[in-house]
């Protein structure tokens, strides 16, 4: 059976802070007494969820790993989430949001009501792409677990009791190391496209085939030793005995230019088909990035960024029809000087005699205003349905048109809108539409602000990211839960089916905490808050600075947290948190836990108690943890990473210089990782993110294991010996690595590795990089499209703290308020291209 997704991607590596003027992150420190954020930020905390394995770094959040996307200031910043039962927790330093992210995937019926299908926790990452096969549906994206279960970037889901399938996931092996961006099924298989190079440990790059009930991988398709693509798939459809593939790709097995951003695979060998991709530079493919991909009879539609097909300018302006066979383009729907549209096309469906396109568009053959981010098109001449589209008032008024579905006469649409036809609130996200004639259905759901789709009445960054329809099921995937006035006291929870506040667990008159919430953690049976607090619902000294919480009625659990003022929790802030099965690991500026001076920066707790834990943190001044400030926690494997501004552990001088590994169970500092002799940095760490095997660093150091200017604020480190990648940082010169100042942020995906902070120069070169980078994750090579060269040409005017990648996109946030010289739309954030730096 093929079916198609669209082929977005949502991925976020970040913590959202608020900064006022142009200053510095803030260093470390044990700023304490109920301070609000948006006054005294704390150090950033980009704590791991427990057994992260390979995934990013996450926010305070310990258990998703995907951090909410403020598109304008809030009261305060939003810090974590978390979803545990079947609601999402947002944390901050807020009284009042007006976005909500959810479960990230939400069954509904054609009418717009939520189906009974017990998705509860759901996944703990965006999803990018939906498929189906017999009562199946197969997720993929950024997540890695499903209703707490391991689930790597793709899981296989029940539809109508929405259980996971644990043969395709096996809980001890299972899934990918990075993100799955485009799913294709056909026969007993599955084919899976996206950023990673490996699935099980076994080589798979950008593309594999799995099997549909074991999820095995074939390795006839993919053979080990040489497979796959140079760069990412991003769209993905099976027709006849192939599957086309569309992506940024140039190189398949080996061979430069061999398929130059689409390729045409057979479904058993893999092998390229050389007719339809032809030798040679622009003998074949596109000139930018493709995104969509239809198959209809003996046709295959492309949508993306380029302008030009196999050399030729303007053949191909955003969209194309092809030969399935040859690859040759079709100049009756695309006349050479005179197709396509003026913007990138996401998402494309063909129904009977037409064609559906979505995305960022508002002309079409040059006419301005013909299509706004949807258009139906004839599938044989090209021609524009004015009906569907009428000249003077068509489409969605928003950002952009990312998922489309046909059932019957009906066509849904998802995206990031909020009117549609010029009626206000009309369209939140989501929309019912008569195939035939573009009518919008009323009774989908109301046209009232709040009430339907899934927006709010303010702008926002909500995108349904993948569609597909499954008998009565409408199944919706990605980022899309906006609720805008609801005031909550930092801490929330909402219904991830009606999208209403939870009032039991959040009682409107006496609901939350009394200062910031800055991390958040699940064992998946309670919900864990820690921040600067010390109030809970308005009872004097019942959590301080911690909080075990009932997640269903919002009741604090009193074993946990004895009532008093030395009862529970910590004497200063906690900033980080990460939970396995059995224990809760908290770190930050603390150095006494219910009044005894027994955990310094670093406790690990008893999930069901809340004891502290004598072997990891044996009694005694100096007998546990660092001594200063842990800012960081990263769990991989059976190790747990700490980063911050301490020097020594366990009263050891010397022995972890503002970073460590230590054993989960015991504490015991690996000396492997830190040699007494010689290890750690000469300055404060700020973040860490964790990328297969490697740990990448930023901070404010110049300096690592005692080696003058061998690594300037960024490093990469093996997990297992903490070596520096010299690759990445050249030892041969005060200026050959690493940038002039601080790096306060940190985010990777499979192709490479973002860094924002105080910083103007990268590698010596001076305004080679404003505020933000992007770097090769294995040479640390700049990328110079992102970053051209100049005192305007690229970056911030002011220092950036946090970023969020969801890919094609990178969403930057900071205290800054001009962009490659010019001022952008709103201060303290950008929206940009994540290849180009193009803004958004």
């Amino acid at each position: 059976m093929r079916t198609h997704t669209d082929s977005r991607a949502l991925r976020g590596a970040a913590i959202w802070l608020l900064l006022s003027g142009c200053s510095p992150a803030p260093g470390p420190g044990g700023q304490d007494g109920g301070a609000d954020l948006a006054f005294q930020p704390p150090t950033p905390d980009l704590s791991l969820p427990a057994d992260a394995g390979t995934a990013d770094a996450g926010t305070a959040d310990a258990g998703t790993g995907v951090p909410p996307i403020p598109r304008y200031s809030l009261s305060g910043p939003a810090r974590a989430m978390l979803h545990v039962g079947n609601a999402w927790y947002v944390g901050g330093a807020f009284n009042r949001i007006s976005q909500y992210p959810s479960t990230n995937l939400i069954p509904l019926d054609p009418t717009g009501a939520p189906t009974k299908c017990p998705i509860d926790a759901g996944f703990d990452g965006g999803v990018a792409a939906l498929a189906v096969s017999g009562n199946s549906i197969y997720a993929a994206g950024a997540f890695t677990h499903y209703k707490g279960a391991s689930a790597n970037r793709i899981a296989k889901i029940d539809a109508t009791t929405c259980a996971l399938d644990t043969t395709f996931s096996p809980p001890a092996n299972n899934g990918f190391p990075s993100l799955v961006l485009a799913l294709g099924i056909s026969g007993t298989s599955i084919y899976v496209g996206g950023q990673f190079t490996t699935y099980r440990g076994v080589s798979a790059n950008r593309i594999a085939k799995l099997d549909l009930t074991t999820g095995a991988l074939d390795t006839i398709f993919s053979p080990p030793e040489n497979n796959g693509f140079d760069n990412n798939i991003m769209a993905l459809v099976t027709a006849g005995s192939s599957v086309y593939l569309g992506g940024t790709f140039n190189a398949y097995r080996g061979a430069t230019n061999s398929a130059i951003k689409l390729a045409k695979l057979d479904l058993t060998t893999g092998a390229l088909d050389p007719t339809f991709s032809p030798a040679g530079v622009g003998a074949n493919g596109f000139s930018d990035t493709v995104t969509a991909l239809f198959s209809s009879a003996t046709s295959l539609y492309v949508g993306g960024y380029f302008t030009a097909y196999r050399g030729v300018a303007n053949s191909a302006v955003r969209l194309a029809k092809l030969d399935l066979a040859t690859g040759v383009i079709d100049t009756t729907f695309s006349p050479v000087g005179g197709n396509g549209f003026n913007d990138v096309v996401f998402v494309l469906t063909v129904s009977g005699n037409a064609l559906y396109a979505g995305g960022r568009f508002a002309t079409y053959r040059g006419v301005t205003g013909a299509a706004n981010m949807i258009a139906k098109l004839d599938k044989t001449t090209g021609a524009l349905d004015a009906t569907f589209s009428p000249p003077a008032n068509n489409g969605f008024l928003g950002t952009q048109v990312t998922a489309i579905a046909v059932s019957g006469p009906a066509l849904f649409v998802g995206g990031t809108f909020t009117a549609y036809r010029n009626v206000a609130n009309s369209a939140n996200n989501l929309a019912k539409l008569d195939a035939a004639t573009g009518a919008q259905d009323p009774t989908f759901l109301p046209p009232q602000s709040n009430t339907n789709g899934v927006a709010g009445s303010l702008s926002d960054f909500t995108t349904i990211i993948a569609a597909v329809m499954q008998g009565p099921t409408l199944w919706l995937g990605g980022r899309f839960t906006v609720y805008g006035g609801y005031s909550v006291n930092n801490l929330m929870k909402l219904d991830d089916r009606t999208f209403a506040v939870d009032t039991s667990f959040s009682p409107p008159a006496n609901n939350g905490f009394d200062s910031t919430v800055s991390a958040l953690a699940s064992d998946g049976i309670s919900l864990y808050a820690g921040g600067s607090f010390n109030v809970y619902r308005g009872v004097l000294d019942s959590a301080h600075r911690l909080a075990k919480l009932d997640p269903t009625s919002g009741v604090l659990d009193t074993t946990f947290g004895p009532a008093g003022a030395t009862g529970n929790g910590f004497d200063s802030t906690v900033q980080a948190l990460a939970a396995t099965r059995t224990s809760l690991y908290a770190g930050g500026s603390f150095t006494a836990y219910r009044g005894v001076t027994s955990a310094n920066r670093l406790a690990k707790l008893d999930l069901a108690s809340g004891a502290l834990d004598p072997t990891f943190s044996p009694s005694g001044a100096t007998a546990n943890g660092f001594d200063s400030s842990v800012q960081a926690l990263a769990i991989a494997g059976m190790s747990l990473y700490a980063g911050g501004s301490f020097t020594a552990y366990r009263g050891v001088v010397g022995s972890a210089k503002r970073l460590a590994k230590l054993d989960l169970i015991s504490g015991v500092i690996d000396t492997t990782f830190s040699p007494q002799a010689a290890n750690g940095f000469d300055g404060v760490v700020n973040a860490l993110s964790v990328a297969g095997a490697a740990l990448y660093v930023g901070g404010g150091f110049t300096a690592y294991t005692g080696v003058a200017d061998s690594a300037h604020r960024l490093a990469k480190l093996s997990l297992l010996s903490g070596a520096i990648d010299t690759a990445f940082s050249p030892t041969n010169g005060a200026t050959a690595n690493g940038f002039d100042d601080a790096v306060n942020a940190l985010a990777i995906t499979g192709g490479a590795l973002y860094a924002g902070g105080n910083f103007t120069a990268y590698r010596g070169a001076a305004n080679s990089a404003l505020r933000l980078a992007r770097l090769d994750p294995a040479s640390g090579a700049l990328d110079t499209t992102f970053s051209p060269p100049g005192a305007t040409a690229n970056g911030l005017d002011c220092a950036v703290t946090a970023l969020g990648v969801f890919d094609p996109f990178l969403l930057v946030s900071g205290s800054f308020s001009a962009y490659r010289g010019a001022t952008p739309l709103a201060r303290s954030w950008v929206l940009l291209d994540g290849m180009t730096g193009a803004l958004k």
